[in-house]
Protein backbone atom coordinates (compact mmCIF):
# COMPACT_ATOMS: atom_id res chain seq x y z
CA UNK A 1 0.00 0.00 0.00
CA UNK A 2 1.46 3.30 -1.35
CA UNK A 3 1.16 6.88 0.81
CA UNK A 4 1.01 9.74 -1.05
CA UNK A 5 2.11 12.90 0.83
CA UNK A 6 0.22 16.56 0.08
CA UNK A 7 1.06 20.11 -1.01
CA UNK A 8 3.92 21.97 1.13
CA UNK A 9 4.52 25.89 0.80
CA UNK A 10 8.45 25.20 2.05
CA UNK A 11 9.03 21.87 -0.43
CA UNK A 12 9.53 19.37 2.29
CA UNK A 13 7.24 17.04 3.92
CA UNK A 14 7.70 14.90 6.60
CA UNK A 15 6.30 11.65 5.32
CA UNK A 16 6.05 9.93 8.98
CA UNK A 17 4.34 12.95 10.36
CA UNK A 18 1.68 13.26 7.92
CA UNK A 19 1.00 9.16 7.91
CA UNK A 20 2.75 7.65 10.56
CA UNK A 21 -0.43 7.36 13.09
CA UNK A 22 -2.84 6.42 10.26
CA UNK A 23 -0.54 3.76 9.44
CA UNK A 24 0.13 2.67 12.86
CA UNK A 25 -4.21 2.53 13.46
CA UNK A 26 -4.61 0.38 10.28
CA UNK A 27 -1.86 -2.39 11.31
CA UNK A 28 -3.52 -2.68 14.36
CA UNK A 29 -6.60 -2.65 12.15
CA UNK A 30 -5.27 -6.30 10.79
CA UNK A 31 -3.39 -4.65 7.86
CA UNK A 32 -0.55 -6.89 7.36
CA UNK A 33 1.23 -5.79 3.94
CA UNK A 34 4.24 -3.49 3.15
CA UNK A 35 3.22 0.42 3.51
CA UNK A 36 5.74 2.25 1.36
CA UNK A 37 5.12 6.42 2.09
CA UNK A 38 6.10 8.11 -1.28
CA UNK A 39 7.68 11.72 -1.20
CA UNK A 40 8.17 13.79 -4.07
CA UNK A 41 9.95 17.15 -2.48
CA UNK A 42 13.14 17.21 -2.49
CA UNK A 43 13.42 18.16 1.09
CA UNK A 44 10.86 15.23 2.03
CA UNK A 45 12.16 13.74 5.04
CA UNK A 46 11.42 10.11 6.60
CA UNK A 47 9.80 8.81 3.66
CA UNK A 48 10.46 4.93 1.75
CA UNK A 49 10.94 6.13 -1.24
CA UNK A 50 11.25 9.58 -3.51
CA UNK A 51 9.82 9.95 -6.94
CA UNK A 52 12.57 12.57 -7.78
CA UNK A 53 14.05 8.94 -8.86
CA UNK A 54 11.64 7.96 -11.63
CA UNK A 55 11.53 10.98 -13.66
CA UNK A 56 12.24 14.21 -14.51
CA UNK A 57 10.72 17.05 -12.69
CA UNK A 58 11.23 20.26 -10.61
CA UNK A 59 9.72 20.31 -7.22
CA UNK A 60 7.19 23.60 -7.92
CA UNK A 61 5.93 21.63 -11.26
CA UNK A 62 2.24 20.59 -11.51
CA UNK A 63 0.84 18.07 -10.24
CA UNK A 64 0.04 16.23 -13.36
CA UNK A 65 4.51 16.51 -14.22
CA UNK A 66 4.32 14.41 -10.41
CA UNK A 67 1.90 12.18 -11.48
CA UNK A 68 4.11 11.38 -14.35
CA UNK A 69 7.01 9.94 -11.49
CA UNK A 70 4.47 8.12 -9.51
CA UNK A 71 3.23 6.41 -12.77
CA UNK A 72 6.64 4.84 -13.62
CA UNK A 73 7.46 4.40 -9.60
CA UNK A 74 4.09 1.84 -9.61
CA UNK A 75 5.17 0.44 -13.08
CA UNK A 76 8.68 -0.46 -12.51
CA UNK A 77 8.11 -1.61 -8.90
CA UNK A 78 5.18 -3.31 -9.43
CA UNK A 79 2.96 -3.85 -12.27
CA UNK A 80 5.63 -5.08 -14.92
CA UNK A 81 6.82 -7.50 -11.99
CA UNK A 82 2.76 -8.69 -11.78
CA UNK A 83 2.09 -6.68 -8.51
CA UNK A 84 -0.84 -4.55 -7.84
CA UNK A 85 -0.62 -1.95 -5.31
CA UNK A 86 -3.82 -0.10 -3.23
CA UNK A 87 -2.76 3.71 -2.39
CA UNK A 88 -4.42 6.59 -0.29
CA UNK A 89 -4.01 10.41 -1.36
CA UNK A 90 -3.69 13.08 0.68
CA UNK A 91 -4.75 16.40 -0.37
CA UNK A 92 -2.80 16.93 -3.35
CA UNK A 93 -1.65 13.73 -3.29
CA UNK A 94 -4.75 12.39 -3.82
CA UNK A 95 -4.56 14.00 -7.25
CA UNK A 96 -1.11 12.86 -8.23
CA UNK A 97 -2.56 9.56 -7.75
CA UNK A 98 -5.52 10.11 -9.72
CA UNK A 99 -3.09 11.76 -12.59
CA UNK A 100 -0.51 8.48 -12.16
CA UNK A 101 -3.84 6.59 -12.96
CA UNK A 102 -5.59 8.27 -15.78
CA UNK A 103 -2.22 9.05 -17.97
CA UNK A 104 -1.05 6.12 -17.85
CA UNK A 105 -4.26 4.06 -18.81
CA UNK A 106 -4.43 6.19 -21.76
CA UNK A 107 -0.94 6.53 -22.53
CA UNK A 108 -0.42 10.47 -22.12
CA UNK A 109 3.15 11.91 -22.87
CA UNK A 110 5.35 10.99 -20.33
CA UNK A 111 2.94 8.19 -18.11
CA UNK A 112 4.50 4.90 -17.95
CA UNK A 113 2.39 2.40 -19.81
CA UNK A 114 -1.36 1.35 -17.68
CA UNK A 115 -0.22 0.47 -13.80
CA UNK A 116 -2.40 -1.81 -11.58
CA UNK A 117 -3.65 0.28 -8.64
CA UNK A 118 -6.91 -1.85 -7.02
CA UNK A 119 -8.11 0.48 -4.75
CA UNK A 120 -7.61 4.05 -3.98
CA UNK A 121 -8.73 6.11 -1.31
CA UNK A 122 -7.95 10.14 -1.52
CA UNK A 123 -8.66 12.46 1.56
CA UNK A 124 -9.61 15.85 0.90
CA UNK A 125 -8.05 15.85 -2.62
CA UNK A 126 -8.86 18.90 -4.95
CA UNK A 127 -10.69 17.12 -7.29
CA UNK A 128 -12.26 20.27 -8.77
CA UNK A 129 -10.48 22.74 -6.83
CA UNK A 130 -9.04 24.44 -3.92
CA UNK A 131 -10.70 26.79 -1.70
CA UNK A 132 -11.49 30.51 -3.32
CA UNK A 133 -7.99 32.02 -1.92
CA UNK A 134 -6.26 29.26 -4.00
CA UNK A 135 -6.40 31.81 -7.07
CA UNK A 136 -3.78 33.88 -5.59
CA UNK A 137 -1.25 31.40 -6.74
CA UNK A 138 -2.23 32.31 -10.01
CA UNK A 139 -1.88 36.20 -9.53
CA UNK A 140 2.21 35.42 -8.03
CA UNK A 141 2.49 32.86 -10.79
CA UNK A 142 3.22 29.92 -8.48
CA UNK A 143 2.80 26.80 -10.75
CA UNK A 144 2.01 23.81 -8.34
CA UNK A 145 -0.53 25.89 -6.32
CA UNK A 146 -2.24 27.81 -9.42
CA UNK A 147 -3.11 24.17 -11.32
CA UNK A 148 -5.00 23.16 -7.71
CA UNK A 149 -7.47 26.11 -8.64
CA UNK A 150 -10.55 25.10 -10.05
CA UNK A 151 -10.65 25.49 -14.09
CA UNK A 152 -6.84 24.65 -14.48
CA UNK A 153 -6.01 23.24 -17.14
CA UNK A 154 -4.37 20.62 -15.15
CA UNK A 155 -8.01 19.88 -13.64
CA UNK A 156 -9.71 20.48 -16.50
CA UNK A 157 -7.85 17.81 -18.02
CA UNK A 158 -7.76 15.40 -15.48
CA UNK A 159 -11.62 15.93 -15.06
CA UNK A 160 -12.03 14.35 -18.67
CA UNK A 161 -12.07 10.71 -16.88
CA UNK A 162 -14.00 10.76 -13.36
CA UNK A 163 -13.63 7.29 -12.36
CA UNK A 164 -9.80 6.12 -14.63
CA UNK A 165 -8.89 2.78 -14.00
CA UNK A 166 -6.08 0.91 -13.44
CA UNK A 167 -5.28 -2.51 -15.60
CA UNK A 168 -7.51 -4.44 -13.38
CA UNK A 169 -9.59 -2.17 -12.51
CA UNK A 170 -9.65 0.75 -9.71
CA UNK A 171 -11.90 1.03 -6.92
CA UNK A 172 -11.75 4.64 -5.65
CA UNK A 173 -13.22 5.98 -2.22
CA UNK A 174 -12.79 9.98 -1.73
CA UNK A 175 -13.18 11.84 1.46
CA UNK A 176 -13.99 15.23 2.19
CA UNK A 177 -15.16 17.07 5.51
CA UNK A 178 -17.46 20.63 5.86
CA UNK A 179 -14.65 21.89 8.31
CA UNK A 180 -12.19 21.16 5.67
CA UNK A 181 -11.09 24.98 5.19
CA UNK A 182 -8.55 24.12 2.02
CA UNK A 183 -10.71 21.78 -0.38
CA UNK A 184 -14.63 22.35 0.06
CA UNK A 185 -16.05 18.88 -0.03
CA UNK A 186 -18.07 19.01 -3.07
CA UNK A 187 -14.48 19.43 -4.55
CA UNK A 188 -12.94 16.61 -2.26
CA UNK A 189 -15.70 13.83 -3.67
CA UNK A 190 -15.79 15.22 -7.09
CA UNK A 191 -15.27 11.80 -8.71
CA UNK A 192 -17.55 10.00 -10.95
CA UNK A 193 -18.19 7.16 -8.25
CA UNK A 194 -21.07 5.46 -6.29
CA UNK A 195 -22.61 7.54 -3.48
CA UNK A 196 -21.61 5.47 -0.77
CA UNK A 197 -17.76 5.84 -2.25
CA UNK A 198 -18.12 9.53 -1.64
CA UNK A 199 -18.04 10.11 2.05
CA UNK A 200 -17.96 13.91 3.92
CA UNK A 201 -17.25 13.81 8.02
CA UNK A 202 -17.78 17.22 10.29
CA UNK A 203 -15.25 17.82 12.58
CA UNK A 204 -12.80 16.55 10.53
CA UNK A 205 -9.84 19.63 9.12
CA UNK A 206 -7.19 19.97 6.15
CA UNK A 207 -4.20 20.38 8.70
CA UNK A 208 -5.34 19.60 12.27
CA UNK A 209 -5.43 23.20 13.39
CA UNK A 210 -8.87 23.08 14.62
CA UNK A 211 -10.41 19.33 14.22
CA UNK A 212 -8.34 16.32 13.81
CA UNK A 213 -7.13 15.95 10.23
CA UNK A 214 -8.09 13.27 7.68
CA UNK A 215 -4.67 10.63 9.01
CA UNK A 216 -5.60 11.39 13.00
CA UNK A 217 -9.34 11.06 12.43
CA UNK A 218 -10.45 7.26 13.92
CA UNK A 219 -13.41 7.49 11.87
CA UNK A 220 -11.92 8.57 8.38
CA UNK A 221 -9.25 5.57 8.90
CA UNK A 222 -11.68 3.24 9.63
CA UNK A 223 -13.72 4.04 6.82
CA UNK A 224 -10.40 4.04 4.51
CA UNK A 225 -9.30 1.26 5.97
CA UNK A 226 -12.43 -0.53 4.58
CA UNK A 227 -12.40 0.64 1.58
CA UNK A 228 -8.58 -0.62 0.78
CA UNK A 229 -8.86 -3.91 0.78
CA UNK A 230 -11.73 -5.20 2.96
CA UNK A 231 -14.89 -4.75 1.09
CA UNK A 232 -18.24 -3.47 -0.29
CA UNK A 233 -21.59 -4.67 -0.97
CA UNK A 234 -24.78 -5.49 0.17
CA UNK A 235 -25.38 -8.25 3.25
CA UNK A 236 -28.63 -9.94 2.18
CA UNK A 237 -31.10 -12.29 4.43
CA UNK A 238 -30.66 -15.90 4.80
CA UNK A 239 -34.37 -16.24 4.52
CA UNK A 240 -34.70 -14.25 1.52
CA UNK A 241 -31.41 -13.05 -1.50
CA UNK A 242 -33.99 -10.82 -2.62
CA UNK A 243 -34.29 -9.01 1.26
CA UNK A 244 -31.27 -6.15 2.17
CA UNK A 245 -29.86 -4.89 5.29
CA UNK A 246 -30.34 -1.04 4.46
CA UNK A 247 -29.95 2.56 5.72
CA UNK A 248 -33.91 3.96 6.31
CA UNK A 249 -34.48 6.37 3.22
CA UNK A 250 -30.56 6.76 2.92
CA UNK A 251 -30.43 8.67 6.21
CA UNK A 252 -27.10 9.82 8.20
CA UNK A 253 -28.98 10.83 11.39
CA UNK A 254 -27.63 9.47 14.23
CA UNK A 255 -30.62 7.10 15.49
CA UNK A 256 -31.71 6.43 11.75
CA UNK A 257 -33.04 2.49 11.59
CA UNK A 258 -31.20 -0.52 10.30
CA UNK A 259 -34.01 -2.30 8.50
CA UNK A 260 -35.18 -5.13 5.82
CA UNK A 261 -36.05 -3.76 2.32
CA UNK A 262 -35.89 -5.12 -0.76
CA UNK A 263 -32.21 -5.02 -2.49
CA UNK A 264 -32.20 -2.22 -4.69
CA UNK A 265 -28.49 -1.52 -5.57
CA UNK A 266 -28.68 1.64 -3.69
CA UNK A 267 -25.67 3.54 -1.71
CA UNK A 268 -28.24 2.77 1.49
CA UNK A 269 -27.23 -1.17 1.05
CA UNK A 270 -23.97 -0.49 0.00
CA UNK A 271 -21.77 -1.46 3.42
CA UNK A 272 -17.45 -1.41 3.83
CA UNK A 273 -16.61 -3.75 6.06
CA UNK A 274 -13.79 -5.84 6.95
CA UNK A 275 -12.83 -9.14 4.70
CA UNK A 276 -14.82 -12.36 5.73
CA UNK A 277 -13.86 -14.12 8.95
CA UNK A 278 -12.86 -11.05 10.95
CA UNK A 279 -14.34 -8.69 13.15
CA UNK A 280 -15.17 -5.49 11.49
CA UNK A 281 -17.42 -2.55 12.16
CA UNK A 282 -20.15 -1.89 8.84
CA UNK A 283 -20.41 1.20 7.37
CA UNK A 284 -22.55 2.79 5.23
CA UNK A 285 -22.96 6.33 4.22
CA UNK A 286 -20.14 7.27 5.91
CA UNK A 287 -21.25 5.96 9.75
CA UNK A 288 -22.07 2.80 11.16
CA UNK A 289 -24.36 0.25 11.97
CA UNK A 290 -24.91 0.24 15.89
CA UNK A 291 -26.19 -1.75 19.16
CA UNK A 292 -28.31 0.64 20.43
CA UNK A 293 -26.81 2.33 23.87
CA UNK A 294 -24.36 -0.89 23.83
CA UNK A 295 -27.65 -2.75 24.97
CA UNK A 296 -27.20 -6.67 25.52
CA UNK A 297 -31.28 -7.31 26.08
CA UNK A 298 -33.16 -9.07 23.24
CA UNK A 299 -34.66 -6.72 21.35
CA UNK A 300 -31.90 -3.93 21.22
CA UNK A 301 -32.34 -1.81 18.17
CA UNK A 302 -29.89 -1.68 15.46
CA UNK A 303 -29.46 1.82 14.30
CA UNK A 304 -27.48 4.15 12.37
CA UNK A 305 -24.54 6.02 14.44
CA UNK A 306 -21.07 8.08 14.27
CA UNK A 307 -18.37 5.30 13.69
CA UNK A 308 -16.57 5.37 17.52
CA UNK A 309 -14.37 2.01 17.73
CA UNK A 310 -16.66 0.81 20.79
CA UNK A 311 -17.85 -2.59 21.35
CA UNK A 312 -21.29 -1.28 20.29
CA UNK A 313 -19.97 -1.48 16.33
CA UNK A 314 -17.95 -4.36 16.69
CA UNK A 315 -19.34 -7.28 14.74
CA UNK A 316 -17.74 -10.67 15.03
CA UNK A 317 -18.92 -13.41 12.32
CA UNK A 318 -20.39 -16.65 14.02
CA UNK A 319 -21.73 -19.87 13.04
CA UNK A 320 -23.97 -20.28 10.28
CA UNK A 321 -23.54 -16.95 8.87
CA UNK A 322 -24.33 -14.92 12.03
CA UNK A 323 -23.09 -11.58 13.04
CA UNK A 324 -22.25 -11.56 17.06
CA UNK A 325 -21.81 -8.94 19.56
CA UNK A 326 -22.07 -8.74 23.20
CA UNK A 327 -22.66 -12.67 23.01
CA UNK A 328 -26.09 -12.28 20.99
CA UNK A 329 -26.87 -12.42 17.75
CA UNK A 330 -27.73 -9.86 14.56
CA UNK A 331 -31.21 -10.88 14.25
CA UNK A 332 -34.70 -10.06 11.54
CA UNK A 333 -37.43 -9.92 14.45
CA UNK A 334 -39.94 -12.95 13.94
CA UNK A 335 -38.36 -13.66 10.74
CA UNK A 336 -40.11 -10.74 9.48
CA UNK A 337 -38.88 -9.90 6.09
CA UNK A 338 -41.72 -7.31 5.43
CA UNK A 339 -40.11 -3.95 3.89
CA UNK A 340 -39.01 -1.12 7.31
CA UNK A 341 -38.59 -4.24 10.06
CA UNK A 342 -36.10 -2.68 12.16
CA UNK A 343 -32.95 -5.21 12.77
CA UNK A 344 -32.27 -5.89 16.72
CA UNK A 345 -29.79 -7.86 19.02
CA UNK A 346 -31.32 -11.42 19.81
CA UNK A 347 -29.98 -14.21 21.63
CA UNK A 348 -27.98 -16.83 19.10
CA UNK A 349 -30.54 -19.57 17.99
CA UNK A 350 -28.87 -20.87 14.61
CA UNK A 351 -32.13 -19.80 12.53
CA UNK A 352 -31.88 -18.02 9.34
CA UNK A 353 -33.33 -14.58 10.55
CA UNK A 354 -29.46 -14.31 12.31
CA UNK A 355 -27.90 -15.72 9.23
CA UNK A 356 -26.70 -12.85 6.72
CA UNK A 357 -24.57 -13.36 3.35
CA UNK A 358 -21.91 -10.74 2.51
CA UNK A 359 -22.28 -10.23 -1.19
Amino acid sequence: MLFVHGFSATGSTDCNGTFGNMISQMRSDGFTGAMVTVGYYSGDTNCAVNLHGYASYGDGDPFTNIGQALSWYIYDTFTRNGTAVDAVGYSMGGIVLRAAVYGASIGAAGYSPPINVGRAVTLGAPHDGAAWYATACVLIGWTQCAAMVSGSSQLNWLNQNGNPQGTAGTSWTVFGSNDDDVVPSGSAIYMSVPAAQKIVFDNVSHTGLFHPDYMDAWAVVNLAGDSLGHGSGAVTSGISSAKCVDDNHSGTSDGTAIQIWDCNGTGAQVWLHDSPGKTTTFSVLGKCMDDTGSGTSNGTKIQLYQCNNTGAQQWTPGPNGSLQMFGKCLDDPSSNITDGTQLQLYTCNGTNAQRWIDN
